[in-house]
């Protein structure tokens, strides 16, 4: 199976609507996720609880900033950088995703590498961060789901 754009589109579209056993079809058998000063998540099971302790602290948005395939026609490596927004439900001092207070808006930016298997799942997910800026209780609304962002400009899924 040939991994395409659209099938990443879709994998950000169910993980910013919450559907997790979407998104998670994406994953190898063997996926792993390595997040910046944690250990790797080894497997969907794995990468499900570390996102349901983070869900709980804060709601998640991400916003597409550059997605890159290192080859169109079957793809085994891809580059995404994005920006992702979270809106914090209640006050916390933990390291992942940010230390913050209820109402907080927080973006951090990211860059994210993608190895794809063979039969177009997702094998190994490299996070690391750029930056992390906390804008404190504005009302500004983290981006719609669905929405993306390529080189400034906004399209609707």
């Amino acid at each position: 199976m040939v991994f395409t754009r659209e099938d990443f589109h879709a994998y950000i579209r169910h993980f910013n609507e919450k559907e997790y056993h979407l998104q998670h079809s994406f994953y190898g058998e063997n996926c792993s996720l390595q997040l910046p000063a944690l250990e790797p998540l080894m497997g969907s099971a794995a990468i499900q609880q570390h996102y349901d302790f983070v869900h709980d602290l804060a709601d998640e948005t991400l916003d597409i900033v550059a997605l890159m395939f290192d080859n169109e026609q079957d793809p085994r490596k891809i580059f995404y950088e994005n920006n992702s927004w979270f809106r914090f439900k209640k006050d916390h001092d933990h390291a992942d995703p940010a230390p913050g207070k209820k109402g907080d808006l927080v973006l951090i930016k990211v860059w994210i590498t993608y190895e794809i298997n063979k039969d177009g799942t997702f094998g190994k997910i490299t996070c690391n961060g750029l930056s992390s800026t906390n804008m404190g209780p504005i009302p500004l609304p983290p981006p719609e789901p669905g929405v993306i962002r390529p080189r400034g400009k906004s399209t609707k899924l």
